[in-house]
């Protein structure tokens, strides 16, 4: 797990859907899906229930978000500051 694939994950939050946090990231659809399939088999649960519709998080993936949003904000705090 990095910073950069718990920002591609709430990224995925914000907009509920892979297809369209991939465009605002700049990336590919399936480089997202690979990314997020590579953090759901290293902590062995999954984050999101995939449909037509879009993403819903899982319980798992609530959890992570509460998390994430603070650890990228701790992260952003920190790079700012050592660029300053």
């Amino acid at each position: 797990m990095d910073i950069k694939t718990l920002k591609y994950f709430l990224e995925i939050c914000k907009y509920g859907s892979f297809s369209k946090a991939a465009k605002n990231l700049y990336i590919s659809q399936q480089g997202l899906s690979k990314s997020i399939s590579t953090l759901e088999k290293e902590i062995d649960v999954p984050l999101f229930y995939r449909n037509s519709n879009g993403s819903e998080l899982t319980k798992y993936g609530e959890y992570l978000k509460d998390k994430a949003i603070s650890i990228v904000y701790q992260f952003d705090i920190l790079t700012e500051g050592i660029k300053e």
